[in-house]
């Protein structure tokens, strides 16, 4: 009991000290591993993610499950698909950071068949729901399967987005996590299903 220092002495403070330290580190190693933010510049989402949104999204979940149809992915571009793509200009930037990073949502996985035609898009030969596009695609993609390691992805605003209706599929290890929730601007706060 006397081994303890007093109250308010210096080495209380020391103690303090280190503990909010080692604290602030805590939950920056949890912010660095699990979630990121990110800012929404363009319409390419809407309706879902409007140009201003800001999102948090999980950096770990692909690492225990694969991207699931409709999830709403934050990606980067293989080489090879920026070097054919490079007017696709639309993307989305990190926090803190300048390299492009996109996001969309999973249409289809690995050996899925798609087609879009007449402004629906068609997995395994039958229509899907999409009752969070904009408006239907005035385009045509023709019937493909979606190879091993794969995924194809559009954004919400059919019309007004550059994705895998222009460059093909993209890798799943280009996938960097899942968009969780919009957290600003407050009137938008809502989870992303």
């Amino acid at each position: 009991m006397n081994n303890l220092p007093r109250p308010f002495s210096t080495d209380w403070y020391f103690i303090y000290l280190k503990t909010i330290l080692f604290l602030i580190l805590i939950i920056c190693a949890i912010k660095l591993i699990l979630f990121q933010s990110y800012s929404i510049p363009s319409s390419s989402m809407e309706p879902t993610l409007l140009k201003g949104d800001k999102i948090i999204a999980t950096k770990l979940i692909y690492k225990i499950i694969p991207p699931k149809k409709n999830d709403i992915v934050i990606f980067k571009l293989s080489k090879n698909l920026k070097e054919n793509n490079k007017k696709n200009t639309f993307f989305l930037v990190a926090k803190g950071s300048k390299k492009p990073i996109y996001i969309k949502r999973v249409i289809a996985v690995e050996n899925d068949i798609l087609e879009i035609k007449n402004g629906k898009v068609f997995i395994n030969n039958k229509p899907i729901t999409e009752n969070y596009i904009k408006e239907r695609p005035y385009y045509e993609y023709p019937k493909t399967k979606v190879p091993s390691g794969k995924l194809f992805v559009l954004g919400d605003n059919r019309n007004n987005s550059k994705d895998s209706h222009l460059w093909g599929c993209i890798n799943k290890k280009d996938i960097i996590g899942k968009a969780l929730f919009v957290f600003s601007p407050m009137s938008r706060i809502k989870l992303l299903k």
